[in-house]
């Protein structure tokens, strides 16, 4: 069982991909934007060691989007793994792992474990 953090503007994606991790066994925590998960929630996860992996898509909302908030991510947490959901072509995103649309539930709980365990 792992902690991961979702962090997507889109509700119904974020909720299917919660749903595929919990049926694994794993706590998930689900954010709308990047700032919020920036200023609130990810400084006290990972300083309570509460955070495995995060995941993210590229089409956040807010003052920090997409791969901007990747960046700012691995400013302050260098050591967490990143799994960047995206459409099309990235640069300098700096996620450990992209996960190109469209994937499946099991594409996902795949992708996300080998993070957590190469991680751990």
């Amino acid at each position: 069982m792992s902690n991961i953090l979702i962090v997507s503007a889109n509700k119904s994606a974020r909720g299917a991909w919660a749903s595929a991790l919990v049926s694994k066994g794993h706590v998930v925590t689900l954010m709308a934007n990047g700032d919020e998960a920036i200023t609130k929630h990810l400084p006290e996860f990972y300083n309570r060691g509460m955070v495995q992996l995060l995941i993210s898509d590229t089409r956040l909302e807010g003052p920090i989007q997409g791969e901007q908030f990747t960046k700012e991510v691995k400013k302050g947490y260098g050591v967490l793994p990143i799994l960047m959901i995206a459409k099309g072509i990235l640069k300098n995103h700096g996620a450990k792992k992209v996960l190109f649309e469209p994937f499946d539930g099991k594409d996902l709980v795949t992708a996300a474990e080998l993070l957590i365990k190469a991680y751990a």
